[in-house]
């Protein structure tokens, strides 16, 4: 979208192997590229993959080179099931659980270069939640 394929670009990914790879003993893997983290962790027969980061920006293309991807939409379903949780809530709940009215810098709290940044916890404990029916196939808790 901005002519900036050395940068960012759909063929961008690394795949990385974090101990050795065993039957017995634990070790992981990790898929990244732009706006995107995908973590494994195994031990024998177990696999649990998180954390995980999916994002897109912009999350609706108003442009793109010779419009090839205007009106491009990402995560339609996420953003549906994220509103349908959040209006599940009480008011309470929705007070804490909403930690800012808009986006800022703030947000970047973890961005690049700030491994191991120590932040507080805030919003709400997903124990708390009401449960969630499952839509299209995905799992909201």
């Amino acid at each position: 979208m901005v002519d900036l394929t050395d940068k960012f670009d759909d063929e961008l990914y690394w795949l990385t192997i974090t101990g050795t790879p065993s039957a017995t003993e634990p070790w992981g893997r990790q898929f990244e590229g732009h706006h995107l983290v995908i973590n494994y962790f195994v031990l024998g027969d177990q696999v649990v993959m998180t954390p995980t980061f999916m994002g897109s920006e912009p999350r609706v293309a108003d442009y793109g080179i010779d419009s090839k991807y205007e009106g491009t939409k990402s995560f339609e379903e996420e953003l549906a099931a994220g509103y349908a949780l959040l209006r599940s809530l009480s008011a309470d709940q929705q007070s804490a659980a909403i930690t800012a009215g808009a986006t800022s810098d703030r947000d970047l709290t973890a961005g690049a270069y700030s491994d191991n940044a120590v932040m507080p916890y805030e919003g709400i404990n997903a124990i708390s939640c009401p449960p969630q029916r499952a839509t299209s196939g995905a799992a909201t808790r």
